[in-house]
């Protein structure tokens, strides 16, 4: 069974990559994900809205694989976008399986991390969509991984070089990336200052000009990595924003208030996402982990001293936790991902221990897959799914919004495509009419807009929208997607000229 689970290990995070690439969504997609999609194509770097959300490394890396999907598969942009979550999430794996067996010395253990991290909801239902996160995630699971390894090595490699690259370049996809780097720095100062290994050859980096060196050359390897963001910054520092201006932009944007945690967000809203995040911890490790967790602590807490790369992890977990809490947005559960990493390696510190072990695997993978669908079923019973859908805003032709969420797999999820397809045809009947979208059913029209010619205006929250207002004041009948306040200009309801596209 040893040999069996020695090389299961090196094969389950591929098994991992290939169904997320088959169950990746096959079309254009709505919201952010459809945001994203119209920027790759048209290799936008900047974005819509400040430099906190521009993500040029995410854009950069992302277009560079379409570019050669597109050459060698022929295969669409929207669907290789999403084909790009799946191998950057797949590449994360690979990355995790090898942290924690680095931390664990247990094949099991790091099979049974990664069945319980890999099929978990939210990184599922990541994978086969078109989102940041995968990339983000890979690129710190690569800079956890330089860190245990130069915690856990007595000389300084490779290792310790890429930590601040990787820092940089997660930076560069995600601002999420600059909650770790008090912690990478901590590392670099501990093994470079501290720890007696110093260089790896016995002297130590004390000298005035050995810090000097230290510093300069890890801020440059950082640089390299963030790059791509700092160009964006240098480009608007340079066109006459303020450096303050700037850096603001660039940290906060326009969630200032949500990063210091004072969202406006309901707390229903924030209920329903801490649902959502719930779903990914449906696994029987975590019931486990549950009952064992009074020794896992003890274990900690009298053993901490001598595992400084598991008080590394812990640190990033409480951080990411209290910052996942914090953070009340719209879409707050996608955020999940970082916490969800870190607590599993954590947990898998007391995998070996496990007795029953097929039985275990056995139920972990089917509760990556019972679970969502229970759980599907369960919201779509009459008079919940009832009760569910009465307090939202609105509902979008064609998406099933309870199914959306719950189903992790993407492959049949068609909604989106097929709503584009509509409001064209529906448009296209009624030739030089105007038509606003919102910011999360405008992506999809946009994308398969851009294939043909427009027999008709399209309006979004990115563009002027005089000329919509202007027609529908002067008694033309405008139309919207939801021509209700929050997702339609409100100078134009108040003229009463704006009409549904589709039915209520």
């Amino acid at each position: 069974m040893r040999v069996f689970f020695k090389i299961f290990r090196f094969v389950l995070p591929i098994i991992f990559l290939v169904i997320y690439a088959l169950t990746a969504q096959r079309g254009v997609a709505w919201q952010d994900s459809g945001i994203y999609q119209w920027r790759i194509l048209y290799r936008d770097f900047v974005g819509v809205n400040d430099l906190s959300s521009a993500h040029p490394g995410y854009i950069l890396l992302t277009r560079f694989l379409c570019g050669l999907m597109s050459a060698y598969m022929d295969v669409d942009l929207p669907f290789a976008v999403n084909l790009c979550s799946a191998l950057w999430m797949g590449l994360a794996l690979c990355v995790f399986q090898r942290i924690v067996f680095s931390l664990t010395r247990s094949d099991f253990a790091s099979i049974l991390a990664t069945l319980t991290f890999g099929g978990a909801h939210m990184v599922w239902w990541l994978a086969t969509i078109t989102e940041i996160y995968p990339l983000s995630l890979f690129l710190l699971a690569c800079e956890t991984l330089c860190a245990v390894s130069v915690l856990q090595s007595k000389k300084l490699g490779w290792a310790f070089l890429l930590l601040p690259f990787f820092a940089g370049l997660g930076f560069a996809v995600h601002n999420l990336a600059l909650l770790s780097l008090p912690s990478v720095v901590a590392v670099m100062v501990y093994v470079g200052f501290i720890r007696d290994s110093g260089r790896g050859d016995g002297s130590k980096m004390y000298g005035f000009f050995d810090t000097v060196e230290f510093l300069l050359k890890y801020i440059f390897v950082w640089c390299c990595g963030a790059s791509p963001v700092l160009v964006l910054i240098c480009r608007e520092y340079l066109g006459g924003t303020p450096i303050g201006i700037v850096i603001l932009r660039t940290l906060f944007g326009a969630y200032g208030d949500e990063v210091m945690g004072l969202s406006g967000v309901s707390w229903k809203l924030t209920m329903v996402n801490l649902a959502i995040a719930s779903i990914s911890f449906l696994m029987p490790a975590w019931i486990i982990f549950a009952l064992d967790l009074r020794k896992a602590f003890a274990a900690f807490r009298f053993g901490w001293r001598k595992r400084i790369d598991v008080v590394y992890i812990f640190a990033l977990f409480v951080i990411h936790a209290i910052f996942f809490v914090r953070y009340r947005i719209a879409d707050q559960a996608l955020f999940l991902l970082p916490t969800l990493f870190f607590a599993t390696l954590l947990a898998s510190l007391r995998f070996e221990s496990i007795c029953r072990k097929r039985l275990v695997v056995a139920l972990t993978v089917a509760s990556a897959v019972l679970a969502p669908v229970i759980i599907n079923g369960i919201l779509h019973i009459g008079p919940i799914e009832s009760r569910i859908l009465a307090g939202r805003g609105r509902l979008l032709p064609y998406r099933d919004e309870l199914r959306y969420w719950a189903i992790p797999w993407k492959h049949n999820e068609y909604s989106a495509e097929l709503f584009a397809e509509d409001v064209i045809e529906k448009m296209d009947a009624m030739s030089g009419k105007k038509l606003f979208a919102d910011t999360t059913s405008a992506p999809p029209i946009m994308l398969r807009l851009s294939e043909r010619r427009e027999l008709w205006e399209f309006y979004t929250p990115w563009n002027d929208n005089l000329g919509f207002v202007s027609s529908a004041k002067n008694g033309e009948t405008v139309f919207a997607i939801s021509p209700i306040d929050g997702y339609c200009p409100k100078e134009a309801l108040k003229s009463g000229n704006v009409l549904p596209l589709f039915t209520p």
